[in-house]
C-alpha cells in the first residue's frame, strides 16, 4: 500500500483541478451560499455524523487519525468530508454496519480516508431520491460530485456506487476485497462521470 500513499501537496494540486471540472458541470438548481464556509474538526473519538449535521454547504469536515462508524448519511449540498491521513482515518463497519458513507446531497467531496468491512457499500452517492420526501415528486438525479484518495477495502457489495448520480470525478482511489465491483456507476443517462488514476484488484467483478 505504501506506492499509493498521496502527499498533501498532491492532494491539493489534483483537487484544485478537479474542482474546475465540477465547476463546469454546476447544477442549475440554486443552493444555498455559505458566505462564511468553516473547516470543522472531528477529532479521535468524536461523531462524524454529528459534525457533518453541522456543516453548512462550503464547510470542510476534517476528520483526524483514528477509526470511526460508519452508516453516515449526508444531505447537506457543497460539504468536503476529508481525512487527514488516507490510511490512518478508518471508516470501520465491523461487518456490522450497512454503508460507511451515503451521500444524497449535490456537491458533495469524499477525500483521503478508509471505508472497509461494511455489509453493502463502501461509499454510496444515491441519487433518485424524492425531494422533499414527497411520495409523488419526481426523482432527483444527484449532481456533482468527488470522491478521490479514499480506500475501498472488503465491504459486502461495491466499494465505490454512484447510483443515478452525474457531473462527478472518481479519481485515484483503491479498491479491494470487495463482493462485487471496486467502483461502480449505473442508473445515469448521461452519467458525465471523470474515472482516472484508480485501482481496483481483487473484487468478485
Amino acid at each position: 500500500m505504501n506506492k499509493r500513499l498521496i502527499n498533501a501537496t498532491s492532494i491539493i494540486a489534483i483537487s484544485l483541478c478537479a474542482l474546475a471540472i465540477l465547476s463546469s458541470c454546476s447544477s442549475t438548481t440554486k443552493e444555498t451560499k455559505n458566505t462564511n464556509p468553516k473547516v470543522l474538526a472531528v477529532s479521535s473519538g468524536d461523531s462524524i455524523q454529528e459534525v457533518i449535521d453541522a456543516a453548512q454547504s462550503g464547510d470542510v469536515v476534517l476528520i483526524d487519525s483514528g477509526t470511526y462508524a460508519g452508516d453516515i448519511v449526508v444531505t447537506t449540498p457543497d460539504i468536503t468530508i476529508r481525512g487527514e491521513d488516507r490510511n490512518d482515518v478508518i471508516i470501520d463497519g465491523k461487518y456490522k454496519q450497512d454503508n460507511g458513507i451515503v451521500v444524497a446531497a449535490n456537491g458533495v467531496r469524499v477525500e483521503n480516508l478508509t471505508v472497509q468491512s461494511f455489509k453493502t457499500n463502501g461509499i454510496l452517492f444515491q441519487g433518485g431520491y424524492e425531494i422533499d420526501d414527497q411520495k409523488d415528486s419526481t426523482p432527483e438525479v444527484l449532481d456533482r460530485y468527488q470522491i478521490q484518495y479514499v480506500n475501498a477495502l472488503s465491504n459486502g457489495l461495491y466499494g465505490i456506487y454512484a447510483f443515478a448520480s452525474k457531473n462527478g470525478v472518481i479519481n485515484n482511489t483503491y479498491s479491494s476485497g470487495n463482493a462485487d465491483a471496486g467502483i461502480y456507476i449505473g442508473q445515469c443517462k448521461p452519467c458525465n462521470t471523470l474515472v482516472y488514476q484508480n485501482v481496483a484488484e481483487i473484487n468478485g467483478i
